[in-house]
């Protein structure tokens, strides 16, 4: 039963941002306890259900590699390693979508947003109903496990590159932003934030750790070095090599590489008092080295006016063209 269901977890959580998923193969190494896939490559729509008016390039994972301790499900973590995350995202040109793909973007952030409260909320009426002593046995304990196994999943990113290239239409330069990070895991923690196996789904403490993460900002970017002109010229393959090539020059970085900590913590529990926040997160900073040039502050100016965008169905966070210009006029 947990194999199937793992199964069924896994094939949900990868296809929805992978290509070519094949199934039968994936349902042979989780019996193993020992699933590893390569090369594979992200679908368009990935960032769809972020609410983000992007689209999404090209996309590659190196590898996925994920450990499932068949015997040792209730005290081990399921430990899932991501390698070599590489993902390049430009604006969308809402004029060349039809109807039913504006649909898709919208339906894709809203599904997302439904599917978080749904499990929130049966979180909830699970820990209610095992306080109320109202499952039999062995329902009980199944549940209880599986709460447990999802509730404890390791994850691990090594080497994550996200590039947003911006090339107008009608020529002009070429401007570049992007995050790199060389590790983040997220593990469960106990009360003195050190990793720990939850035994309580209902009460889940996470830590989230990133390294040496940095963000970069590219004023003028020569067309040889964009990674979509690579896409457009060669395929995914010349993609790939161009992003594998891509260093953010020097003076480029505006926030220098950092290690930081994040603490979340999530209450499913029912007997939550009005004053208790259901969700709360702490953030373990040292000190930050940042600089932004003029050229890198309006070259972000102009990128977050490209995202405003009719399929934003009119989110006010978005830069318009006018408040742009206004920012530009106060330098």
């Amino acid at each position: 039963m947990l194999q199937s269901l793992a199964l069924a977890l896994l094939e949900r959580a990868l296809g929805k941002y992978v290509k070519g998923l094949d199934s039968g193969s994936l349902e042979v190494a989780i019996l193993s306890g020992q699933v590893v896939l390569r090369a594979l490559e992200l679908k368009h729509e990935a960032l769809f259900e972020l609410g983000l008016p992007v689209h999404v390039q090209a996309g590659f994972i190196g590898r996925v590699e994920v450990t499932l301790p068949w015997a040792r499900l209730g005290s081990e973590p399921i430990r899932v390693v991501i390698s070599q995350v590489q993902v390049v995202a430009t604006p969308i040109d809402p004029t060349a979508w039809d109807e039913t793909s504006r649909d898709a973007w919208r339906w894709a952030r809203k599904a997302a947003e439904l599917e978080t409260l749904t499990a929130l909320h049966a979180a909830v009426r699970a820990h209610a109903r095992r306080e109320a002593d109202g499952a039999a046995p062995d329902e009980a304990a199944s549940s209880s496990l599986l709460s447990k196994m999802l509730a404890n999943v390791e994850l691990t990113l090594d080497s994550i590159h996200l590039r947003y290239e911006d090339a107008p239409a009608g020529g002009g330069a070429a401007r570049a932003a992007g995050v790199l990070i060389a590790r983040a895991r997220v593990h469960s923690a106990d009360e003195r934030w050190e990793a720990a196996f939850s035994a309580d789904p209902a009460l889940q403490r996470k830590r989230v750790l990133l390294e040496r993460a940095q963000v970069y900002v590219q004023p003028a970017v020569p067309a040889a070095q964009l990674a979509i002109g690579a896409l457009r010229a060669g395929g995914a393959a010349a993609a790939r090599a161009a992003l594998d090539a891509c260093d953010p020059p020097t003076g480029s970085g505006v926030l220098r590489p950092v290690d930081l900590a994040l603490r979340l913590v999530v209450n499913a529990r029912a007997n939550v008092g009005a004053g208790e926040p259901r969700v709360s997160l702490g953030c373990e900073l040292p000190v930050l080295r940042l600089g932004l040039s003029r050229a890198q502050y309006i070259s972000l100016c102009t990128m977050a006016a490209a995202l405003s965008t009719p399929l934003a169905d009119g989110a006010g966070w978005r830069l318009g063209a006018d408040a742009r210009r206004a920012l530009e006029l106060s330098l």
